[in-house]
């Protein structure tokens, strides 16, 4: 149990001092990207199921603007097997745009501190998760053997839940993150320029 433990945080703190030090990006790739659109819309269309799209359709629109600031509108009628890819481009429009608005530099920077924030709230939750995992294999009624494989595998599958999670909060907060001042200003105002200050250090 430890040794799995001990793992997955290896894992997890080699990824974040990565991102804490600029040797690897906090954003996701493009697989990493379509891979999050299709989880979204798979809450909305389990299964791949068409029925009721109209309805469905709105509330993923509902929830790519809410989580994303992302408009999908024009993308209503597509079919489920392109439409994540669809809403990832969008949502690389959407990222290109941020980081040209702020620069380069200011862009790296606010998304490393968002990662690291994002990522040490949901790893407190996910080491209390490993623990309760733990406790009713010990208590089993199976061998040790068994016992361990059993937590091998749901650990595995609770270490890919933390990554998907990881990367869908992070995109969320990076791409609702305000960037208009106080009167509305498109570009970057001093107001903004005294958050990313606070933020990012």
């Amino acid at each position: 149990y430890a040794a799995v433990a001990d793992a997955h945080t290896d894992a997890y703190y080699q990824t974040r001092q990565g991102v804490l030090t600029g040797a690897v990006s906090p954003i996701p790739d493009a697989v990493a990207l379509n891979a999050a659109m299709s989880r979204s819309v798979a809450r909305h269309f389990p299964g791949l199921d068409t029925a009721d799209y109209p309805r469905r359709f709105s509330l993923l629109a509902k929830e790519a603007q809410e989580c994303y600031g992302m408009d999908i509108a024009e993308l209503r009628g597509r079919s489920l097997d392109a439409l994540p890819q669809a809403m990832a481009a969008l949502l690389t429009a959407r990222l290109d745009g941020i980081q040209s608005q702020l620069g380069s530099s200011r862009f790296s920077a606010l998304a490393r501190r968002l990662w690291l924030q994002t990522g040490d709230e949901l790893w407190k939750d996910y080491c209390i998760g490993l623990q309760a995992l733990a406790v009713p294999s010990r208590l089993g009624q199976y061998g040790h053997k068994s016992a361990v494989a059993d937590y091998i595998i749901h650990t595995a599958d609770q270490w890919q839940q933390f990554q998907e999670d990881t990367i869908d909060r992070f995109l969320s907060q990076l791409l609702t993150f305000p960037l208009t001042g106080l009167t509305g200003e498109r570009r970057p105002s001093a107001q903004l320029d005294e958050r990313l200050s606070k933020l990012v250090g």
